[in-house]
């Protein structure tokens, strides 16, 4: 998973899946993110993901909205196969703020 610019506000969430022999699974039928912050008491939040190629999926959103410790879980659902689920611990923090002197 890449998060892009992985700051609070608007991020790009990419997810590339691979097996154990770096191919890409061909049963992948949805990809869903879930965002939650406990100590903001936000969540969870769920994206789905758009398929952008083979392996490949992608989502635009602002579901990481307070800095803060996130837990954003991935959700792969297969066809025939049970759903395959990670979850990722994540510090966010706010956009560096450009100071200029006047």
């Amino acid at each position: 998973m890449r998060i892009t610019p992985f700051y609070v506000g608007q991020n790009t969430f990419n997810v590339t899946l691979t097996n154990e022999s770096g191919t890409s699974p061909t049963n992948i039928r949805n990809v869903i993110l879930s965002f939650s912050n406990q100590e903001a008491e936000i969540g969870p939040i769920v994206a789905n993901l758009n398929k952008t190629g083979e392996g490949e999926f992608s989502a635009k959103g602002s579901y990481l909205s307070q800095p803060g410790n996130w837990e954003i879980g991935v959700t792969a659902q297969r066809n025939r196969a049970y759903d395959l689920n990670h979850a990722f611990e994540a510090m966010v923090q706010a956009p560096a703020v450009n100071k200029t002197s006047s």
